[in-house]
Order: C-alpha cells, then sequence, then structure tokens
C-alpha cells in the first residue's frame, strides 16, 4: 500500500514535467498557428482601407508589377499560409525516416514558426505599400529573408537523413555519413550568405545577387560536392 501511494505521489509530477516538455517542443507550433491568425484578423482589418486593386508583387527594383483584386489581395497570403502549415505538419508524419525527424523536431518547429512570421511581414509590408505608406519593398524583405537563411542554415546543421527536409540527393540519402557533411556544408553556406543577405539592406546594392544568384550557384556546389564525396568514399571502401 504504502509502495503505491508512494508511486501515486511520483506520478504526479512526472506527468506535469512530460507535459512541460511537451509544451515546450510544441510553443513554436502555437506561435505559428497564433500568427496566421493575426494574418487573417489583420486582412479583415484592412478590407475596408484598402484600394480595390492591390499590388501584390514587385520587381527587382521595388515597382510594382502584379495586381489583384482587394479579396484576393488580402487574403491570398493569410491562405496559402495555411496550406504551407499543413504541409510542414503532415512532413514528419508521412516521411519513412520520420524517426530521424524527431531528433530535430524542435529546430524544424522553430524553422516553421519562423517562417509563418515571414509571412506575416510580408503581408503587412504590402498592405503599407497599398494604403500609401510606399516602402522600398526590395530592401524592406531582405533583412527578414536573410534571417530566414540564417535559421535555415541552423536548421540543416541540426538536420538528420530523411526525404523532405535538407540536401536530399541520391548520394546523401543512401549515406549518413554523405548527408552529414554535406548538410553540413550547405549550413554554413546558408549562414554566411543569409549575413550578407541582411548587411545588402544597409548598403541597398547587391541584394538580388546574394538572395538569389549565389544561393543558385552555392546549391549547384553543394550537390556537386555530395556526389563527389559519395564517389571518393565508394572507391575507398568506405560506404
Amino acid at each position: 500500500m504504502e509502495n503505491g501511494q508512494i508511486l501515486g505521489f511520483l506520478d504526479i509530477p512526472i506527468i506535469a514535467n512530460y507535459n512541460i516538455c511537451m509544451m515546450r517542443k510544441n510553443y513554436p507550433v502555437y506561435i505559428g498557428i497564433s500568427v496566421i491568425i493575426a494574418m487573417f484578423i489583420m486582412a479583415i482589418y484592412f478590407y475596408p482601407i484598402v484600394p480595390e486593386r492591390i499590388a501584390i508583387h514587385f520587381n527587382a527594383h521595388g515597382i510594382a508589377d502584379s495586381f489583384l483584386g482587394k479579396f484576393w489581395g488580402l487574403f491570398l497570403l493569410p491562405l496559402f499560409s495555411v496550406l504551407l502549415f499543413a504541409i510542414f505538419t503532415v512532413i514528419p508524419i508521412i516521411d519513412p525516416l520520420g524517426k530521424n525527424i524527431k531528433e530535430f523536431r524542435f529546430y524544424y518547429n522553430m524553422f516553421v514558426a519562423l517562417f509563418m512570421l515571414f509571412m506575416f511581414y510580408i503581408e503587412l509590408v504590402i498592405i503599407l505599400w497599398n494604403i500609401g505608406i510606399r516602402l522600398n519593398i526590395v530592401r524592406f524583405i531582405s533583412a527578414p529573408i536573410g534571417l530566414i537563411y540564417i535559421y535555415l542554415g541552423v536548421l540543416l546543421l541540426k538536420t538528420k537523413r530523411n526525404w523532405f527536409i535538407g540536401v536530399r540527393t541520391h548520394w546523401t540519402i543512401s549515406n549518413e555519413d554523405v548527408w552529414n557533411r554535406t548538410n553540413g556544408l550547405a549550413g554554413r553556406f546558408f549562414i554566411v550568405d543569409g549575413v550578407l543577405v541582411m548587411l545588402s539592406f544597409i548598403y541597398g546594392k547587391f541584394i538580388m545577387f546574394f538572395m538569389v544568384w549565389i544561393v543558385l550557384g552555392g546549391m549547384l556546389f553543394v550537390v556537386i560536392y555530395s556526389y563527389v564525396l559519395w564517389t571518393k568514399m565508394n572507391k575507398e571502401g568506405e560506404l
């Protein structure tokens, strides 16, 4: 009886600690959901204020080049965010290597929350531009994109082999060491490029160069690196 009582008393803190750990692990998910709700509230609030046609896309010089009616102009990003959030949620469930995602799930959830905050920021900037506060769109999105790149680099450094998240090539999927070294290189690259993108906000030059072309070139290099590394390890009998 006494043992049962002792175990009964122990159950309470054990369950409480488990619930606290789960809340800490999942709080980025709650942030993401809250941000999406905030996007819809913001769209509803500004609906009577914005013009009938809304600029939703801007070229490399910050000039509006695509427009939508006010409903889709305001609600396209919130609805797209719901779709993205659903996809992000399903990925760990359907991945055949989902058990590996559990090892870096907190970092993955943080990326989802950060990306939802980024979508909220883009929605806000578009609304401000359309109600007459004409910001330099390209410069004002460079800093948050740089932040996304930096955290993406952190996520890549933490990833374990899976089918959806990270640099996924035939050579990285087939070998754990090739995966770790390739994604480690890609992670460091994104962190450095993210810093450069953020700095480009200050100087206003080379924003698109660091934001697009350096990323494309870097990813091509990383894919080639994974092939060369796999080939070298195969020849040396390390696979």
